[in-house]
């Protein structure tokens, strides 16, 4: 989390602003889609509530006039003149033909009512002399109404008219499944009930079911009073709610639609009463049937929407683009200067935000060029400071050297001059020892100063006088003839014995 993040902060500004559109777009989107959704869901839902409920009527009416036509046709038989006639002859007669003749007379009026309704697979009469049929099926020999279940349930019925429960016809050899719809009424002046029997095909009735079940993934059902299934039309679902009694229980104790689990998914269930019968129509829808309707919905809507959100980024892509362009050639200008030392400047004709930004940066440029411009002339000037200060600083070692060589030099040479004046003042110092054995005069000391001046004093001395010629270039005699000893011999002043310049006196004079 903390890279994505660090990676948006560092992200351009075109990339933050199209997340962020993007962001936005798709919000609003999903948002829409989901309200649009759930509006759309509950339309739906409200329209398929409605659909079943008219074709759950639609059902109701069906199956009324269907079950009615076999109760009337019981009516009708009992009503008839005929069929009164011969029952009441039969049963108050104690002639033994009379029962051949109530057979003649009361099969075909049975047989006729049966064919009028297909759903009426048999009809039986029974009395308590004897019993008939519609001759249209073999009955089983050894039958015997009295010992019946549906005998109980007639006896033990207080209405006239008797639903039996879904079973094996035990009457008829065919042993279909039948529903048996029973009317008990008796014949005055005679003591016993009567029952007329009407045997529903559950297989005829089940497709009667199928007909008026719409081809929208709904199931439906036929349930008696206790929730015992007479018969259903449908898929795994209605099959699944049959063997539920309890859900199937809770679905005729509620009014209206309900959601009901069944077959691991939700169906939208209602039932109704039939007035013929004690049965109840139940109806059942799928809800993922129903809201199956929404698919295409979202469907196109995503579509639209994707097309939408399309435009809408290149659009948006294109404005974002218009805003960022400019920022992103003024920022490559600031690298160009920082990495190229490039120094054009950013022109942006506008007057916004961005043209504020480039005329702050051109000032910013120029500030900095002249900037650059005084520093270098500075540090030329340093660098010229700097080499004039390097040669004084050289020309100073120079002389240094110079004076510490000449000093080294005049020591050198003093040096060597004492050790020169050493080695004549031992040879004077030997002559003169010779002398005083010779007789000669004793040498004088004198100032070498005083001796410097007069010898400056007497720079021209005649030749013709002393014999000798002086030159007095600094501190230098040279004494020319008189004493074959000295002759052409060079005598520094700074030598502490100097021949004497008197040309009467020959005597050596010593400096002090």
């Amino acid at each position: 989390m903390k890279r994505l993040l660090c990676a948006y902060r560092n992200a351009s500004l075109r990339v933050k602003l199209s997340l962020l559109v993007t962001a936005v777009l798709l919000t609003v989107l999903i948002a829409c889609q989901v309200a649009l959704y759930f509006y759309v869901a509950e339309n739906v839902e409200r329209q398929a509530r409605s659909a079943a409920d008219v074709t759950l009527t639609q059902a109701q009416t069906y199956m009324d006039a269907k079950l009615r036509n076999v109760v009337e046709r019981l009516f009708y038989i009992r009503l008839d003149p005929s069929f009164e006639g011969a029952l009441t002859d039969y049963l108050l007669s104690d002639k033994p033909s009379a029962q051949g003749v109530a057979m003649t007379l009361l099969s075909p009026c049975l047989s006729l009512h049966k064919v009028t309704e297909p759903l009426i697979s048999s009809i039986f009469l029974y009395t308590p002399k004897s019993s008939f049929t519609d001759m249209g099926v073999s009955t089983e020999q050894e039958y015997r109404f009295e010992a019946s279940v549906l005998w109980r349930q007639a006896e033990e019925s207080e209405s006239y008219v008797i639903w039996g429960e879904v079973q094996k016809d035990e009457i008829f050899i065919t042993h279909r499944e039948v529903l048996p719809v029973m009317y008990r009424f008796s014949v005055d002046g005679y003591g016993g009930d009567c029952v007329l029997l009407a045997n529903i095909d559950k297989a005829r009735l089940t497709a009667y079911l199928h007909d008026i079940v719409p081809d929208d993934g709904s199931d439906m059902l036929l349930v008696d009073g206790r929730g015992r299934l007479v018969t259903q039309a449908g898929g795994a679902a209605a099959a699944a709610l049959a063997e539920d009694y309890g859900a199937l229980h809770a679905v005729l104790e509620t009014e209206g639609f309900t959601e009901t689990a069944a077959q691991g998914g939700k169906y939208l269930t209602a039932h109704r009463a039939l007035a013929n019968a004690p049965w109840h129509v139940v109806y059942l829808q799928s809800e993922k049937h129903i809201l199956g309707q929404l698919q295409n919905i979202r469907n196109v809507f995503f579509a639209v929407s994707l097309a939408v959100v399309l435009v809408l980024l290149v659009a948006l892509t294109r404005i974002v683009h218009s805003v960022t362009q400019p920022l992103s050639r003024l920022s490559q200008r600031m690298r160009s200067v920082d990495v190229k030392n490039d120094w054009q400047g950013f022109e942006y004709p506008y007057h916004n935000e961005i043209g504020t930004l480039s005329r702050s940066f051109n000032s910013m440029l120029a500030h900095i060029h002249m900037l650059l411009d005084e520093q270098e002339t500075y540090i030329a000037q340093l660098q010229d400071e700097k080499e004039r200060v390097r040669v004084e600083q050289q020309l100073k070692r120079r002389a240094a050297d110079a004076a510490a060589a000449g000093q080294r030099a005049g020591d050198e040479i003093r040096a060597a001059g004492q050790r020169e004046d050493a080695g004549r003042l031992d040879a004077h110092k030997a002559r003169r020892a010779a002398g005083y054995e010779r007789g000669q005069q004793p040498v004088a000391r004198v100032d070498p100063r005083a001796l410097h001046g007069k010898l400056r004093e007497r720079q021209s001395l005649r030749p013709a006088d002393t014999g000798r010629r002086h030159t007095g270039a600094g501190n230098e005699i040279r004494r020319i003839g008189a004493d074959g000893g000295l002759a052409g011999r060079r005598i520094n002043v700074h030598n502490r014995f100097l021949l004497s310049a008197s040309p009467h006196k020959k005597q050596l004079l010593c400096i002090e």
